[in-house]
C-alpha cells in the first residue's frame, strides 16, 4: 500500500526543500545591518537568452552586493592553496562604473580591479563533498558574476539610476552559502603524477569567507580577460562580512 503525503504534509516538505527561506533570511540580516539598504529581490535579468533572478542587491557606501544565496545540505567547499605563505588579498576584480565629473548623468560601464575589506584569502580551485569531480561552484559563482556585470550595465544605462540613495559605483558578486569553507594548503611538488593524488598532507583550515577569483565566462572583447572575483560567504559569518565591507 502506497503511504500518500496529505496536502499539509506536501507542503510543509516542500518548504524544507526550498531556498527561499534561507533568501528571505539573507535579506533580514542584510537589511538589519548598519549602513545596508535592500534595493531588490528576485530581480529578472537575461544570462544570454536564459531567464534568470538575482537573490539579493543591496547598497552601502558606493557598493553595490549581487547577492547569491544557496542552500547545500550538509555541504562543504574546499578551496585550494599551494602557497603556505600566502597573506590575506584585498584585491577585487568586479564590474564598475564610473561618472562623468561633468555630469552624474554620464556613466561608464568598466571592468576594475580595485581593494575591498574584509581581506581573505584567494582561490581559483574549489572541491564539493557533494561532487568533488564536478565544477559547481563555478556555475553558480559565474551565474552571480554575470549578473553582477549586467546589473552595473543596465545602470549604466539608466537615467535615474540609484539617485534617491547616491551613486554605486563597485558591483560585488557574493555567494552566501550554508556549505562549511575550508582552505587546504599543501605543497603541489608533493602530488604524484601517477595517481594525480596529494602524497602528503594538507593543512585544512575552516573560513568565514574567500575570494574566489578565476575567469567565469568567455571574454566578450579584447579589453575584458573575463576574470572576476566572488565573495564565496558562510551564511553563518554573513553579519560580520556585512560589517566589514569597505573600499581600502
Amino acid at each position: 500500500m502506497v503511504n500518500e503525503m496529505s496536502p499539509k504534509a506536501t507542503s510543509v516538505a516542500d518548504v524544507a526543500k526550498s531556498g527561499f527561506p534561507l533568501q528571505t533570511a539573507v535579506a533580514r540580516i542584510v537589511a538589519g545591518a548598519k549602513g545596508w539598504k535592500v534595493l531588490s529581490q528576485e530581480t529578472p535579468w537575461d544570462d544570454d537568452g536564459d531567464p534568470e533572478f538575482i537573490d539579493v542587491v543591496a547598497w552601502r557606501d558606493a557598493v553595490t552586493l549581487v547577492i547569491e544565496c544557496k542552500k547545500q545540505k550538509e555541504g562543504i567547499l574546499t578551496f585550494l592553496e599551494t602557497d603556505s605563505d600566502a597573506k590575506p588579498v584585498t584585491a577585487v576584480r568586479h564590474a564598475a562604473i564610473t561618472f562623468s565629473k561633468d555630469s552624474f548623468r554620464v556613466r561608464q560601464f568598466h571592468i576594475g580591479r580595485s581593494f575591498f575589506a574584509p581581506a581573505s584569502a584567494e582561490s581559483m580551485f574549489c572541491v564539493t563533498s557533494n561532487s568533488p569531480q564536478s565544477r559547481l561552484l563555478e556555475r553558480d559563482a559565474g551565474l552571480v558574476a554575470r549578473a553582477a556585470d549586467q546589473l552595473a550595465r543596465n545602470i549604466q544605462l539608466r537615467q535615474a539610476g540609484f539617485r534617491e540613495i547616491g551613486v554605486p559605483e563597485g558591483f560585488l558578486a557574493v555567494l552566501v552559502t550554508t556549505s562549511i569553507l575550508f582552505r587546504a594548503t599543501y605543497d603541489s611538488s608533493e602530488v604524484s603524477l601517477e595517481t594525480g593524488e596529494l602524497a602528503g598532507g594538507a593543512v585544512h583550515e575552516e573560513l568565514p569567507w574567500i575570494r574566489f577569483t578565476k575567469a567565469f565566462s568567455v571574454p566578450q572583447d579584447y579589453r575584458d580577460v573575463a576574470e572576476r572575483t566572488v565573495f564565496v560567504v558562510s551564511a553563518r559569518h554573513l553579519q560580520p562580512f556585512l560589517e566589514q565591507v569597505k573600499i581600502v
